[in-house]
């Protein structure tokens, strides 16, 4: 193609209708809903997100975790989390797992 179309990442869900998600080009700060075409700030819909994920009492490996972010939309590699726990700023459980809500404050650090 000679002009290919813009690249647009999902920012998540729409905090104004019930199953629209938010998109937007990947450096620009607002997005617009699919469904019900509101213009939304990028750093709210991520800042709701935290707040889900904050709430949360799921447990797993790093690797487990990572996929779980994944899921929600936010790249956080493995190595980053078994990083946080060496540096003790993450604590593991006995089996070596953490939780998915003992993660959201440094996500929260790492984005400012």
């Amino acid at each position: 193609m000679v002009d290919p179309p813009a690249t647009r990442v999902a920012f998540g869900a729409c905090p104004f209708c019930k199953h629209g998600v938010v998109w937007g080009a990947p450096r620009d700060h607002m997005g617009e809903c699919r469904s019900c075409g509101a213009q939304v700030n990028r750093t709210y819909v991520a800042d709701r997100l935290l707040d889900k994920l904050s709430k949360s009492e799921k447990k797993g490996t790093p690797k487990q975790l990572s996929r779980e972010c994944a899921k929600a939309g936010i790249r956080l590699p493995a190595a980053t989390i078994r990083t946080w726990i060496h540096q003790k700023r993450l604590t593991t459980d006995q089996h070596g797992h953490v939780t998915l809500s003992g993660i959201v404050p440094l996500l929260r650090r790492r984005a400012h």
